[in-house]
This record gives structure tokens, C-alpha cells and sequence, in this order.
């Protein structure tokens, strides 16, 4: 089953309560994190501070790619 392990996850919503906790579980098994967030979240700080730990520029984040309605 080993061939099947997890090396790379992307996480949404990464500063809450549930996603923190899905972060450092990820993080005990050695998977690479790469977490996505708003802009404007007021718990960035919650995020661990970890080698395997990914968070792209802001501007590049999970909205940054929506298109706009009109």
C-alpha cells in the first residue's frame, strides 16, 4: 500500500479550525502542504511555520483566477 501514499496535497481554507488540523496531520506524514487562502483572512497566523509548508503570493491565490460576472 505504500505505493499509494500521499506526497503532495493543496488545502482551502487552510487558517481555520478544521484545515489547521488537516494541515499538521498532513505535515506529521511527511506530505508537501500547499495551502490557499483569502486575501483578507484574519488567521493567516494559525498556519504552522514548516519545511514541507507551501503558500503562494497572495495575488495568486485561489480567487485570482475567477473571472469576473457581468
Amino acid at each position: 500500500m505504500d505505493q499509494y501514499k500521499i506526497r503532495k496535497a493543496a488545502v482551502t481554507g487552510g487558517s481555520g479550525g478544521v484545515g489547521t488540523a488537516l494541515i499538521q496531520k498532513l505535515l506529521s506524514e511527511n506530505v508537501e502542504v500547499t495551502v490557499f487562502q483569502r486575501k483578507d483572512s484574519k488567521r493567516k497566523n494559525n498556519l504552522p511555520v514548516h519545511r514541507l509548508l507551501k503558500i503562494p503570493d497572495e495575488g495568486k491565490g485561489a480567487g485570482a483566477h475567477r473571472r469576473r460576472r457581468e
